[in-house]
């Protein structure tokens, strides 16, 4: 983009040689056109830069993230599934009862002995608390007496 630089510098040079009088009409206009196509350059110069820079950025942190997800979910470059979940994981699948979305989590949340809450990531409803789970085995048994 440099050379855009250049040719208004040409063109520059071009109205110099052609002696235009800065008092004419028309000599001002031109003036101010080349005036003009000098800041854009710069502008356009400046903004290629500036996109260059965004981009080696954004190349970065695509290759961090691509290093965390192989970390945390311990994924290999064999992996199928965008997601890169581990066949080993116990994954559960909810159905969001408000907006029909299908969640998955964790299986091992189950286990905790905390309270858990899964919340549907499009609503925001829960779709799952270790409370109501408790108080839900806790009807089944009293029903089966």
């Amino acid at each position: 983009m440099h050379y855009l630089k250049e040719q208004v510098a040409y063109l520059q040079g071009l109205t110099e040689g052609m002696e235009l009088a800065e008092k004419s009409k028309e000599g001002k206009v031109i003036d101010q056109m080349l005036s003009l196509l000098a800041e854009m350059a710069d502008a356009i110069v400046m903004l290629q830069e500036q996109h260059e820079d965004l981009e080696e950025f954004v190349d970065s942190i695509e290759s961090d993230l691509t290093d965390l997800e192989e970390d945390v979910y311990e994924c290999d470059d064999e992996a199928e599934d965008d997601f890169c979940c581990c066949d080993d994981e116990d994954l559960v699948e909810m159905i969001c009862p408000s907006c029909n979305e299908t969640v998955f989590f964790d299986g091992n949340l189950l286990d905790d002995d905390g309270d858990v809450e899964v919340i549907c990531p499009v609503c925001e409803t829960v779709v799952f608390s270790s409370e109501n789970a408790f108080e839900d085995e806790e009807k089944k048994e009293e029903e089966k007496e």
